[in-house]
């Protein structure tokens, strides 16, 4: 769930800039942690702060047995050019044009069969008018959010200078199917972009405004096949089984 970010002065003690630090690294050792399944062996992984490379870190990942996923042969002498790690850099909040949106809006512009989406909160334009492109090119755009307790709508007073924007109404006014994948029971919390089939991107990261500028999320962009499909098969269970 996106939450508003403050907005701390340029003079906040640097105990909460090692806090941010902090932040991020535990994301990058979560999502590290999905990959030990996968594979054996020392690794490196370029990990970027906005779309900026900041550093390439070294893991040693344990000998592990997967559990129905893939086979560690696949990734032999710690190839993980599969793998990409992206955080949000929200200090300062609201630095528009420089978020890992810019990473992801060019993979959606050059879909050309599919697009599977599924957000918590969804109320990030680019994003939205991005598969709103590929559905008039002819891309097969599928939308899964929680409209019981998630945020859709973007108001101007929520955000930094943007014009309100309805991100449901502007998918559905473009013919998108978009199903409700929320319960009272619990939320829809999961947060993916699956494209031709081909990549993936998952994390904590909403399609939203608040946590693109405001929040530090993490997000991981995966084209290893076998991954993929079980992503894509929670997918195709949460949009059928509305």
């Amino acid at each position: 769930m996106s939450a508003s970010y403050p907005v701390e002065p340029s003079s906040a003690p640097q105990r909460k800039l090692n806090l941010h630090l902090l932040l991020r690294s535990m994301g990058m050792l979560a999502a590290l942690m999905l990959i030990v399944s996968a594979c054996s062996g020392g690794i490196s992984v370029t990990v970027s702060i906005g779309s900026t490379p900041v550093k390439t870190v070294a893991v040693t990942v344990p000998t592990a047995t997967p559990v129905g996923t893939a086979n560690p042969t696949s990734v032999a002498g710690g190839d993980l050019s599969w793998l990409k790690v992206y955080f949000t850099n929200p200090n300062p909040p609201d630095q528009q044009g420089t978020g890992i949106d810019r990473i992801v809006v060019p993979v959606l512009n050059a879909a050309r069969k599919t697009i599977d989406v599924t957000s918590f909160d969804f109320t990030l334009p680019s994003v939205a008018n991005a598969l709103v492109s590929a559905k008039q090119r002819g891309v097969t755009v599928r939308v899964v959010l929680d409209l019981q307790q998630g945020v859709s709508q973007l108001k101007g007073s929520d955000s930094a200078g943007v014009q309100p924007f309805d991100a449901l109404g502007t998918l559905q006014g473009a013919g998108i199917t978009v199903v409700d994948g929320g319960h009272s029971s619990g939320l829809m919390h999961n947060k993916m972009i699956i494209i031709d089939g081909a990549t993936l991107f998952m994390g904590s990261w909403n399609m939203s405004y608040n946590d693109t500028f405001r929040n530090n999320n993490n997000l991981l962009q995966i084209t290893n096949p076998t991954l993929i499909a079980n992503y894509q098969a929670k997918f195709n269970e949460l949009f059928v089984a509305q």
